[in-house]
């Protein structure tokens, strides 16, 4: 059927049927968070005009032409288990989960329509958390979640804006000291260190000159150790997580598991240099090993990271050096590598991390006789000059 289309005003279209002569109008209007344009049509110009201004009010205020029934928790539960359940780990998924559960589920704010969701709820939902002091992370971490859901719903088109994006969150202060070990602990570490069977000893030595993560360690497999060349090739990691997913309508929690995944980003895979002390106690390590694992448990699986984490307290105890955390010792590495003027870029691919901005705004720290250090320095440079 032949149509002839005249551009009437911008985005609106008077169409007239060739073979009957009717007439009818189109107008079209676009959805920036859609990223696409709604055509709609009228009789007359005049209702077509009065259409488009209240579609238009309706994108506005959040509210789809296609209303939906859907809660907040329904769509949090649908984005974890049906549209990213096979692009997120299960360890992120149970993560996720854990959040909504602890912080959403049960909540007024999980019983909200999302075609009703206005900045407001989130904000005071968020503000009522922020109450108690040191709740800044879990806020971002909630709102990360809210937000990705929402976000789904945009792509669904069953809402037509993401009001999580709109509210205002805390800060975080970047700049917070990340506490290592002085030089003095290290010492009385690697004195007692010794007396601890060789298993031991190299899980805490690779961490702490490799800065290779707990699970890179704990997952690590002779073929990834290159021994003739002092290269730890990390391909994957291991952690303990829970395997959660919807079975007939219904979450269900399966018991804790050691599952082997990716590491963590695509830059975490990358080759480690071994410095050669360590590497030639690997060598003695591996002799009479059959088992592929590095550092497998008493049975020949992976180790449980819960207890490694016992003995790792308990050798700091023994040591008499106050509780840090195992990743303590990957900041240690970066912070002594920096501070012997190894160049960034090496640094940061050691490390895995996708730029030398996130190396130094997350690891290097300058101590009080680093400073006084560089202070003496400027001071010798601009010496003479006046």
């Amino acid at each position: 059927m032949s149509k002839i289309k005249e551009k009437v005003k911008t985005n609106i279209f008077k169409i007239t049927d060739i073979e009957t002569g009717k007439v009818h109008y189109m107008g079209r209007y676009y959805v920036a968070e859609l990223a696409k344009q709604r055509e709609i049509t009228a009789p007359t110009l005049k209702e077509l005009e009065k259409k488009l201004t209240t579609e238009k009010n309706k994108y506005n205020n959040g509210i789809l032409p296609s209303n939906t029934s859907l809660t907040l928790e329904k769509i949090i539960l649908d984005t974890l288990f049906v549209y990213k359940q096979n692009k997120l780990k299960p360890s992120s998924i149970e993560r996720y989960y854990g959040i909504y559960k602890k912080y959403i589920k049960g909540t007024q704010l999980s019983k909200k329509n999302i075609n009703k969701l206005q900045i407001r709820d989130l904000q005071i939902f968020y503000n009522n958390i922020l109450q108690e002091k040191g709740k800044e992370n879990i806020v971002l971490n909630i709102n990360k979640l809210v937000k990705a859901s929402l976000t789904q719903a945009v792509k669904l088109e069953l809402i037509s804006r993401n009001v999580a994006s709109l509210v205002t969150l805390p800060s975080i202060n970047k700049n917070k000291k990340i506490p290592i070990f002085s030089d003095n602990e290290i010492h009385k570490l690697m004195d007692t260190l010794k007396k601890e069977d060789l298993q031991m000893q190299l899980i805490v030595l690779i961490a702490i000159t490799t800065g290779l993560r707990q699970g890179e360690i704990l997952g690590l497999t002779w073929q990834n150790v290159d021994l003739n060349n002092n290269l730890i090739k990390v391909r994957q990691t291991v952690r303990q997580t829970k395997k959660i997913e919807i079975k007939d309508g219904k979450i269900e929690e399966g018991k804790n598991e050691i599952i082997k995944t990716s590491p963590k980003v695509a830059s975490s895979t990358r080759d480690v240099f071994i410095p050669q002390e360590v590497c030639n106690l690997l060598k003695i390590y591996k002799k009479n090993k059959i088992n592929d694992i590095v550092f497998p448990n008493s049975f020949g699986g992976w180790m449980d990271a819960s207890n490694f984490r016992k003995h790792y307290k308990n050798l700091l105890k023994k040591a008499d050096i106050p509780y840090l955390k195992f990743h303590t010792l990957r900041h240690q590495y970066t912070t002594t590598l920096l501070k012997n003027n190894v160049l960034l870029k090496r640094v940061q691919e050691l490390l895995g991390h996708a730029t030398p901005t996130t190396t130094m705004n997350i690891y290097m720290q300058l101590s009080s006789d680093d400073i006084q250090t560089t202070n003496t320095q400027i001071n010798n440079i601009f010496s003479g000059l006046l």
